[in-house]
């Protein structure tokens, strides 16, 4: 009986495997590596959008502070042409000084 093998598995080669996997692979430390990439990608995605919707609000304010200008500089046109028409009594007769 003595030649006979022990059916039984060899808890100490299963030992070596599973601390040789926890050796290769250290899950805790992966798990916080994932989890720290993760919050940083987050983090990134989060600043681009900030970014993003500022340069959009500005672009808006720019647009509307052109628009503005614009309307400015017609009405100083229009000034302008009916302040020299009531100076050299001449009539009006430009776009801008009839809209």
């Amino acid at each position: 009986m003595a030649d006979e093998e022990d059916p039984k598995p060899d808890i100490s080669k299963f030992s070596v495997i599973r601390n040789g996997l926890f050796r290769l692979f250290n899950f805790p430390l992966i798990g916080s590596t994932v989890l720290i990439l993760l919050f940083y990608w987050r983090l990134r995605l989060r600043r681009r959008r900030v970014r993003k919707q500022t340069i959009d609000g500005l672009l808006g304010v720019i647009k509307e502070k052109d628009e503005r200008i614009t309307h400015l500089l017609h009405q100083i046109a229009r000034m302008n042409e009916l302040l020299l028409a009531t100076r050299h009594g001449v009539p009006i007769t430009s776009k801008a000084a009839s809209g």
